[in-house]
């Protein structure tokens, strides 16, 4: 049942994702956050530091980002035909995966780094026998230097667009050099404004708090862990493990392209195995970056997978963690 309620985009699988993402992204399991030093905000503190204290406004548009973000991803998937047709797997498993622990439900610059991500992922898919790659690769690159300057240590997915150049575009110095550009040209913006003091608040130390724990950084989480967590961490682990086999044994029969994306996000997985291991942020709240790939290889398995019921145990035993999960802060 849960199967077929999104295995085809619908409106009324789109609503249940709606309801989903404000029960538990602006109602159950929120957890708000204060800032440790005003006087020394990076971008993201200051980004959102207009609305930290309405507790309402923050659990609102949290809910509201969330569901969003999951219909973009969704599109991504379907329009560069990575999964051939119209299924709201990609943004059902996408909300199951940065859902799966409490301690990850919050307003993050990782959170909003994703979406940059996302920006970025969806211009080196467009890659594919486009000739002309020049705006597209410096539009991809200016992405990603972005969510580095909101969230630094995701400048371990910079060779993400790279590696995207290389398996759907020809290779050539003019494009390398566009791409460098298009990275330091954000970090150049905001060295300018920061050194100019345009906006007193906004500070470059932040860059150091980034890679410290979240402890000893100015910006307080509740960070406290559970056996829900492990749990539901380790049910998920086994659930991408079958998808990435079904993935690779399947690879050979994927038109050229799907075969080029999912070998892009084999690269991206990897990426993101790295930044968990890299981050001093919890392993629960820095999985979320692996969102994009695992639900987009995840939503393969469920998709081509012919036995639902099967398919319907699976889910039924991950959402049931995860809500239990939630129950148990």
């Amino acid at each position: 049942m849960i199967v077929n309620l999104f295995r085809h985009t619908q409106w009324l699988s789109i609503f249940v994702l709606f309801i989903a993402s404000t029960l538990l992204w602006s109602i159950f399991s929120f957890s708000s956050f204060e800032f440790g030093n005003p006087n020394k905000y990076g971008p993201f503190e200051l980004l959102i530091s207009s609305f930290v204290k309405p507790i309402f406004i923050q659990r609102l548009l949290l809910g509201l980002f969330i569901f969003a973000q999951c219909l973009y991803f969704n599109k991504i998937i379907v329009n560069q035909r990575i999964i051939s047709i119209n299924s709201l797997f990609p943004a059902f498993f996408y909300f199951l995966i940065l859902t799966s622990f409490p301690n990850s439900i919050q307003w993050s610059s990782i959170l909003i780094s994703l979406v940059f991500i996302l920006l970025a992922l969806k211009k080196i898919l467009t890659l594919y026998l486009k000739k002309e790659a020049y705006t597209t690769i410096f539009d991809a690159a200016l992405m990603i230097g972005i969510a580095c300057i909101i969230h630094p240590p995701f400048i371990i997915f910079a060779p993400s667009l790279w590696i995207g150049m290389s398996i759907f575009s020809q290779v050539e110095w003019r494009l390398w050099v566009l791409s460098f550009g298009g990275l330091t040209l954000p970090w150049l913006i905001f060295y300018t404004i920061v050194s100019s003091g345009i906006i007193p608040k906004l500070n470059m130390t932040y860059i150091v708090r980034a890679f410290k724990p979240l402890k000893a950084s100015g910006f307080k989480v509740t960070t406290e862990i559970n056996y829900g967590d492990y749990i539901t961490l380790g049910f998920l682990f086994i659930i991408v493990l079958v998808a990435i086999y079904e993935l690779i044994s399947g690879l050979k029969y994927k038109n050229i392209r799907a075969r080029k994306s999912y070998i892009l996000l084999m690269w991206m997985t990897l990426m993101g195995f790295i930044f968990i291991y890299t981050s001093h942020c919890s392993i629960f709240l820095s999985f979320i970056c692996l969102a994009i790939p695992l639900s987009a290889i995840i939503s393969n398995y469920f998709y081509y997978h012919k036995n639902s019921i099967w398919l319907n145990f699976l889910l039924f035993i991950f959402i049931t963690l995860i809500l239990v999960n939630h129950l148990m802060i």
